[in-house]
């Protein structure tokens, strides 16, 4: 993926690029980026116009997110959040997709 990425037109200094990660997907197949030390770890070699873009919802079951949010922002690479539900997988959701006010089990907090 870098090799296809260094020198092509996306890495003109006057461009951006966000990578997104995917610890998972709702179907069943490989994802190149699978996590945000991966996603990290690759737009550092790209260079200083590359950023991680978070995806709240493609993470492993208790993972803590805001330490990720820090470790973005310590190394000057968190470029965007991708706003996902676990509960509703890959579906990207928009404002009051999602009631917070209710959990899992339909009780209001």
């Amino acid at each position: 993926m870098l090799r296809s990425l260094v020198g092509s037109e996306m890495c003109i200094r006057d461009r951006r690029l966000v990578l997104e990660y995917k610890f998972f997907e709702p179907a069943f197949y490989h994802t190149d980026v699978p996590d945000w030390g991966t996603a990290l770890a690759n737009v550092v070699s790209l260079g200083e116009r590359a950023v991680v873009c978070l995806d709240t919802g493609h993470h492993a079951p208790n993972t803590n997110i805001e330490f990720i949010v820090v470790q973005l922002l310590r190394a000057g690479r968190l470029g965007a959040f991708d706003f996902n539900s676990r509960f509703y997988a890959d579906d990207d959701l928009s404002v009051g997709a999602a009631d917070t006010a209710v959990s899992t089990t339909g009780s209001s907090h």
